[in-house]
């Protein structure tokens, strides 16, 4: 929690021993690996998520209004957070 993607893969990777000379250069591939994961596993997306209470119906009356603009932050990679928020019911 609190942390992006591409820095839990880091700190990951330099746990099992490699340096992160080693990593940085190979992050784009190692995120397109896990973007292409998370896309031929989408069903399990929603797996440990759970939509707080009001959420999707304040999201629906924001939705409505002329004078706002809903957007997302996340330290996921955005397709993941995509597979994440379209599990949760929430994509639209």
């Amino acid at each position: 929690h609190g942390s992006t993607d591409q820095l839990i893969l880091l700190k990951v990777l330099m746990n099992r021993g490699f340096k992160k000379e080693e990593v940085f250069p190979r992050l784009p591939e190692l995120t397109a690996s896990m973007i292409r994961f998370a896309e031929s596993n989408k069903h399990m997306a929603g797996e440990g998520l759970q939509l707080l209470d009001g959420v999707k119906e304040t999201l629906l009356a924001l939705q409505e209004r002329d004078d706002v603009v809903t957007g997302l932050v996340t330290g996921n990679l955005e397709p993941i957070a995509w597979l994440k928020m379209e599990a949760l019911g929430i994509k639209d």
